[in-house]
């Protein structure tokens, strides 16, 4: 059985969602939430992975959910 490893994005998404995240990215996702479509499309320039699971929270049903299990899946294989 193959593990899927979560990017850096998704952890940080992850530790955001569970506040414990650092500050600066505790800041980052705040604010891409808080973004109008413009600006998000200009912040994606820069942060194209972590907007994209931004807006795939706020658009996917079930996408936090297979998140969590992804993260899950992946911890657990080291017991």
């Amino acid at each position: 059985m193959t593990i899927e490893v979560p990017s850096e994005a998704e952890l940080q998404f992850y530790y955001y969602m569970r506040g414990t995240c650092g500050s600066g990215t505790k800041a980052l996702i705040t604010a891409i939430f808080a973004l109008d479509v413009e600006n998000r499309e200009r912040i994606a320039k820069g942060f194209p992975e972590l907007v994209s699971i931004c807006n795939r929270y706020n658009t996917e049903s079930g996408f936090y959910d297979n998140l969590l299990k992804k993260i899950d899946n992946y911890y657990n294989s080291f017991e």
